[in-house]
Formats: structure tokens, C-alpha cells, sequence
């Protein structure tokens, strides 16, 4: 299909699944279960990000976890790039 962001080089979809986010959302910035659902309902689908992502990163785990993830993305594209 095309891609409506053929001007970006590389497009990356930080994950968390959706049961994470509610959590995120409700914890952090103390949403309501109907706004976390009606953002989230708002949002494109995994499958729509997906589709045009290049790398997915995982995001459901510590900030740590995350950080490692990025790295090993980063550390990705730099071997393709030799």
C-alpha cells in the first residue's frame, strides 16, 4: 500500500497493550475508565500502526525495559546501515 509518510526515513510504533495503557492512563493522570476507553477507542488500531511502522518496540514492561529495547533498535539500524 502506499505510505502517506514516505518522507520520513524510518517510522517507528512504541507498543503497550491496551489493558497497559488503561492502567498507565488511570494511574498517572487519574482518567476515568470512560475517557481511558474513549481515547483508546480513538486511536488507530494496533493492526493500522503496524502497517506502516518499520520497527515495533515493546513498551508493556519497566522503563528500563524500554530503554533496552530502544537500544537494541538503535543498535539494529546502525548494523543495516554499514
Amino acid at each position: 500500500p502506499d505510505r502517506p509518510l514516505d518522507f520520513i526515513d524510518e517510522n517507528w510504533y512504541i507498543h503497550s497493550d491496551r489493558s497497559e495503557r488503561s492502567v498507565r492512563m488511570y494511574v498517572t493522570r487519574n482518567y476515568s475508565q470512560e475517557k481511558i476507553s474513549a481515547l483508546i477507542s480513538n486511536q488507530p488500531s494496533d493492526a493500522e500502526y503496524r502497517l506502516y511502522c518499520d520497527t515495533v518496540i515493546e513498551n508493556n514492561g519497566t522503563i528500563k525495559e524500554l530503554e533496552d529495547n530502544i537500544d537494541e533498535a538503535l543498535k539494529y539500524c546502525k548494523r543495516q546501515q554499514r
